[in-house]
């Protein structure tokens, strides 16, 4: 009966170290997961942002800007699963002059004939974009 005492009195500490470390664990997880949605959310600002600034640079911009297109197509296609990106190109192709995506034509068009892709990339898809490239484009004066 002694030894069966002890038993239960150790199984109990056992049992109370064991809700301690669960909740230390706990604790730890709520903790990875704050910092786990704060990187999130930063690089979701840092992103936009930086597509933002690329969609000015393009829009007021009469250089050769192939490294900022290159750039922004990149962060598009990368990310086209991103809504915010989706709204955000949708803006930028109705405020850039859309010529300067004609060079990138083939490779955004490529990726329209994926069943995944077509909703997200449909920005330079749609009638009034691609009559935006051919009416804005340079060649087309």
């Amino acid at each position: 009966s002694e030894q069966l005492a002890a038993a239960v009195t150790s199984a109990t500490a056992d049992l109370k170290a064991l809700h301690r470390h669960t909740a230390t664990l706990k604790k730890e997880i709520d903790l990875d997961e704050k910092e786990r949605l704060s990187v999130e959310e930063s690089v979701q600002k840092y992103l936009l942002a930086a597509l933002n600034d690329f969609g000015i640079v393009l829009e007021i911009s009469n250089e050769d800007d192939m490294d900022t297109v290159f750039a922004v197509v990149n962060l598009w296609l990368t990310n086209n699963e991103n809504d915010a990106v989706t709204t955000l190109m949708h803006n930028l192709i109705d405020r850039v002059p859309s010529y300067k995506f004609v060079s990138l034509s083939y490779q955004i068009l490529s990726r329209l004939g994926n069943e995944t892709t077509d909703a997200r990339l449909s920005a330079m898809n749609s009638p009034p974009s691609a009559q935006k490239v051919t009416k804005s484009s340079p060649n087309n004066s």
